[in-house]
């Protein structure tokens, strides 16, 4: 209904677009253009459902080509990337250093609750970073009881006593961060941007961003709120923190694949913090498959 008027389309990013966009996408070019597609099928999985853009690559049916930027100076990311994708990873037991890559923090799954939030608070005073804003906490599956108390001992910590209110049915604290699903009304708040509650109402509720940027949401609103206090990796598609940590619980090993840490490294700049249960983190990393959905895009 839509139609590009182009003789060419090149999308950057296309990895991002789950089955409903790239569907809108294909309708959307004339039969006589020439399409260009440029991801990483092996990022994050897209924001919402299925990942296309690896399922065409998959297909053999199109023209694919895999770069690879030569003359890029050597990085210590870019070693423990390439050493990750090679299987060749190793938990350091002894010693946590997240000056590295990747920082290894072993403790015993039943104490991440009261560990997570004591690691946040040094590490942003150590960094000088805001705790709630520039440092993310990550589960591969957030619907777990382990990580609710990992939540509730962050909203301990940090939040502000008797302000926490009740909106759109759920409840929310005063700068205890929100994903907001919906872009909001300005481009300075794209879609599943990270909030802070300034003040909460039963009837709205006032959000201030990354950067500095606010805005106001009515309980009345179509806008969809969650937290993300803990949150599930694919909210940091697109997005780079000073630091992002993995929570290693027990069951959950199995999600923990080589998209996934390659994907979080992408999303952190100083360091992705394994903590809990790593020392069965890279056992078998490499032959761990994918999480992610596929889509029968193909074969509409």
């Amino acid at each position: 209904t839509n139609p590009v008027i182009a003789d060419a389309i090149i999308v950057l990013g296309a990895d991002a677009l789950g089955i409903e966009e790239m569907n809108h996408l294909i309708e959307a070019v004339p039969k006589d253009a020439r399409l260009y597609l440029l991801g990483c099928p092996k990022d994050l999985p897209s924001l919402s459902v299925g990942q296309p853009f690896a399922d065409l690559i998959d297909s053999q049916n199109f023209k694919a080509f895999h770069s690879r930027f030569w003359g890029v100076p050597p990085t210590q990311k870019r070693e423990a990337q390439e050493a990750m994708w090679a299987g060749m990873i190793e938990p350091d037991i002894e010693a946590f250093d997240p000056t590295q890559p990747i920082s290894w923090l072993k403790c015993d799954q039943a104490y991440l609750p009261s560990l997570i939030p004591e690691l946040v608070k040094q590490v942003a005073e150590h960094l000088d970073i805001d705790p709630l804003m520039d440092i993310r906490v990550v589960a591969p599956a957030t619907a777990h009881g382990l990580v609710k108390k990992v939540q509730d001992a962050i909203v301990i910590e940090f939040a502000e006593p008797n302000n926490e209110a009740t909106f759109q049915g759920r409840k929310f604290h005063q700068r205890m961060p929100i994903i907001i699903r919906q872009p909001l009304a300005t481009a300075d708040c794209p879609a599943f941007s990270v909030f802070q509650p300034s003040e909460i109402a039963s009837s709205e509720m006032t959000v201030v961003g990354l950067n500095k940027a606010e805005a106001t949401i009515k309980a009345e609103d179509r806008v969809d709120v969650f937290d993300a206090v803990v949150m599930s990796p694919k909210f940091l598609r697109g997005r780079r923190y000073e630091l992002v940590v993995l929570l290693a619980i027990g069951d959950q090993l199995p999600l923990i694949n080589q998209e996934l840490l390659s994907g979080l490294m992408n999303a952190s700049r100083r360091s992705l913090v394994i903590a809990g249960e790593i020392e069965q983190v890279a056992n078998g990393i490499a032959a761990r498959a994918s999480s992610r959905m596929r889509s029968t895009l193909l074969h509409w």
